[in-house]
């Protein structure tokens, strides 16, 4: 079997290509291995989105409860009126 090979689906043709068993690769492969500095950036990033989430969601119902304590009138359901 040949590490590249054309295979027909229809009417477009397909290029299938293998990698070897032991795992090698051409030098001249279009994989490109990403910087140390850009994976620890991407780490740092998503870090700080989830905390800010969640900082986000803790401010947002310590400020809810401060307006239900200061405001009674906003924790209790609507009153409608039956005229």
């Amino acid at each position: 079997m040949s590490s590249e090979s054309q295979e027909q689906k229809g009417n477009s043709e397909v290029e299938v290509s293998s990698i070897p068993a032991d795992g090698s690769t051409n030098e001249d492969s279009t994989l490109v291995t990403v910087p140390l500095s850009f994976k620890l950036a991407s780490i740092l990033l998503v870090s700080a989105i989830g905390f800010g989430s969640s900082w986000s969601g803790g401010i947002t119902g310590a400020m809810k409860t401060t307006l239900k304590k200061v405001f009674p009138c906003l924790s209790q359901p609507p009153l409608i009126n039956q005229n």
